[in-house]
């Protein structure tokens, strides 16, 4: 490398920036990459938000997991953080220009739906209920997660006030019955430590999803990345990346899908879509929480991880879920 240049910045919840590389020949250009993405954790902001794990989390991800899961998901050249200051590097394959990135705009039709699904179940599968003892160390389970982003951030506090502020496009029945969210969501929470573990996303929204020529789907940002229940993974992606009534006419059949899949994966698997269609439900809660604090996010969190049409219309989506799958009276 002879010299690069830097691409501008771009922050939200992590700092973000490409760089692009030069060569001393054509040929070492052609060998190696011409440019990389850089996602980091250097802001004061950004390092506090991280600080609650996920900086630990996704560096582990990507040097200790991601080699061990067939699935499309970016691969890193490098990733480190320091313990003592949450400042942190991933240097990713820079996939501009191979795939079409989402945001909340993009059309998903059925066939990028059940690929989003097939992407979860291979992760999923993989250290579902087995090879957990070399994950213990180094990841949190999500109560442990969620638990500490609670004592960190008022979470409590910044998601009721959220709620409130998205009242213009959530259903009037999560309004109506605002106090008891907060509850059925420490409920939802701990219920995931009584079913089977394994590797989980935690974040996978629409704007963490990729496409490929071909309608192949690739997952990203791996930063909420704990040990816990498939079921918060699925509920977030089907719930944030559908239109209200594609998720209403196809969500029975999504949920079978994926079950399908993750029983191809690991046949190990036993769960009924009975009992999980009742975690679904339930775990809607916990999707809402991370939206809602996004909304109105505590004094000591980023203030700008998402904008405002983007959490409007995921707030709109996952309280409409709530309101169809009745998930306050799911418990």
């Amino acid at each position: 490398v002879t010299g690069f240049t830097l691409d501008v910045p771009d922050s939200g919840t992590t700092n973000r920036r490409r760089i692009f590389l030069e060569y001393g020949s054509e040929a070492e250009a052609a060998r190696y990459p011409r440019s990389l993405f850089c996602k980091g954790a250097q802001d004061l902001a950004n390092r506090i938000t991280m600080s609650a794990g996920s900086a630990m989390g996704e560096v582990h991800f990507y040097n200790d997991v991601r080699p061990k899961i067939d699935f499309d998901a970016p691969e890193a050249y490098f990733a480190s953080v320091d313990p003592d200051s949450y400042r942190a590097i991933i240097v990713l394959d820079d996939m501009a220009g191979e795939v079409e990135f989402c945001n909340y705009e993009t059309p998903m039709s059925l066939t990028r739906a059940q690929g989003q699904l097939d992407v979860l179940a291979r992760m999923h599968a993989r250290f579902y209920n087995r090879d957990l003892d070399e994950l213990r160390p180094i990841f949190d389970t999500w109560r442990a997660r969620f638990d500490r982003i609670i004592d960190y951030h008022g979470l409590a506090d910044a998601c009721y006030k959220g709620l409130l502020a998205a009242k213009s496009v959530v259903p009037k029945s999560l309004i109506d019955r605002i106090d008891e969210v907060w509850p059925l969501t420490l409920q939802s929470v701990a219920r995931v430590a009584d079913l089977p573990q394994t590797i989980t996303h935690g974040d996978d929204h629409l704007g963490n999803w990729y496409i490929r020529p071909g309608d192949v789907v690739g997952l990203t940002d791996f930063q909420n990345i704990t040990l816990g229940h498939w079921s918060r993974d699925v509920a977030y992606a089907i719930s944030t990346s559908l239109t209200v009534e594609n998720r209403r006419a196809w969500e029975k059949d999504l949920l079978k899908y994926y079950l399908d899949r993750l029983k191809t994966y690991n046949p190990a698997v036993q769960e009924s879509f009975d009992e999980s269609w009742v975690n679904y439900r339930q775990q809607m809660l916990s999707v809402l929480a991370w939206w809602t604090v996004t909304l109105t996010p505590s004094p000591t969190m980023a203030q700008d991880m998402q904008t405002k049409e983007t959490t409007l219309c995921f707030l709109e989506r996952i309280g409409h879920a709530m309101h169809d799958l009745e998930s306050l009276d799911a418990f």
